[in-house]
């Protein structure tokens, strides 16, 4: 609810508080994440995308997010691995389809 109303900050420390209490809470990597990032903290915003994944490989929008990161920072081949991930585990997504293709012609 705080990211919602835009206070990053605060819900940034909520997130904080949670993986202090349970390290392993892949939803608080990833919404962290996703504060991170809107923050302009953008390689902050990776490490807690990966470690989400490392909890819960198959978690969709938290590989989309990292491959999206990913990309903002210029990394287009560590992007496409990632996306291609997606394609594995939701294979009709086609955000994710158009993204790669995009990617690829401009190659």
């Amino acid at each position: 609810a705080l990211m919602q109303t835009g206070r990053l900050s605060e819900a940034m420390k909520h997130f904080e508080q949670a993986l202090r209490i349970d390290p392993k809470y892949a939803e608080a990597h990833y919404n962290l994440g996703v504060a991170l990032e809107q923050t302009g903290k953008i390689e902050d915003a990776i490490r807690h995308y990966e470690q989400a994944l490392r909890i819960n490989p198959d978690y969709v929008q938290a590989r989309k997010n990292l491959g999206n990161a990913l990309l903002r920072l210029g990394k287009v081949s560590e992007a496409v691995r990632q996306y291609e991930q997606v394609l594995r585990i939701t294979p009709d997504d086609t955000e994710v389809q158009n993204e790669l293709t995009r990617l690829r012609t401009v190659q």
